[in-house]
């Protein structure tokens, strides 16, 4: 009952620009750590946006930068609730049916089913930003097989993020998880959303969870390995 009257998720998402000198001091040197070890791999800085509270008074932050040749998108995630920072690092490509392919260190699982239109591989051991790079690259090239990247011009990367974020709440909504509230500003769960989240959090539930997506990724990683020797075999 608790979970059900608390949880807010925003109906809005205003996304709101800001420079690297206007960033909270928490957000800044986590993204500042992060600039010369994406440089190095061939990224530029891209823009900062701030999307406000969206979730249970959480702030959150994203730091974008954008690979000229390769067309990748790396994220910098921060959350700013309750006095503490969190981040995640991903690393994003779009490909030319409309698939977002998403390698990331965060490893917070999802509630609810994710969205088809976006394959995310949650890899939150691997803290080196080159190894979960070239760990995305793997991707990339095994799941993109057949399809060429997207290119998408300056400035939209953003705006994608934007449109994901806002679409999450109606999603949810469609698969009966979340309910429009009365004043249209923000979502509360239903029932059903409620016991999911519930369900999810109980132990032995939630370390089953972990220990599930743990297995599944690192199959995720013996198949990279296999898929990258045969391709060589086959150059």
């Amino acid at each position: 009952m608790v979970v059900k009257s608390t949880y807010r998720f925003s109906a809005h998402c205003k996304g709101t620009r800001l420079s690297l000198e206007e960033l909270p001091a928490d957000v800044a040197n986590l993204a500042a750590a992060r600039v010369p070890q994406l440089q190095g791999l061939g990224f530029q800085y891209l823009g900062c946006c701030d999307f406000g509270k969206l979730a249970m008074e959480t702030q959150t932050i994203v730091v974008s930068f954008t690979h000229e040749q390769t067309q990748e998108l790396a994220n910098v995630w921060v959350s700013l609730s309750a006095g503490k920072t969190s981040s995640y690092l991903e690393f994003c490509t779009l490909t030319s049916d409309g698939i977002s392919l998403e390698t990331s260190s965060n490893g917070v699982l999802p509630f609810a089913p994710e969205n088809p239109e976006i394959r995310v591989f949650r890899f939150p051991a691997i803290s080196e930003v080159a190894e979960l790079h070239r760990i995305h690259r793997q991707i990339v090239a095994k799941y993109a097989d057949n399809a060429w990247i997207q290119a998408e011009p300056q400035g939209c990367q953003i705006e994608r993020i934007t449109r994901t974020i806002e679409n999450y709440g109606p999603r949810l909504y469609k698969l009966g998880y979340l309910r429009p509230a009365e004043n249209g500003e923000s979502y509360g769960l239903t029932w059903k959303g409620a016991f999911r989240v519930a369900w999810s959090g109980m132990w032995p539930i939630a370390a089953i969870r972990r220990s599930m997506a743990r297995h599944r990724m690192q199959n995720e990683l013996r198949s990279l390995e296999i898929h990258g020797a045969t391709r060589l075999q086959k150059a």
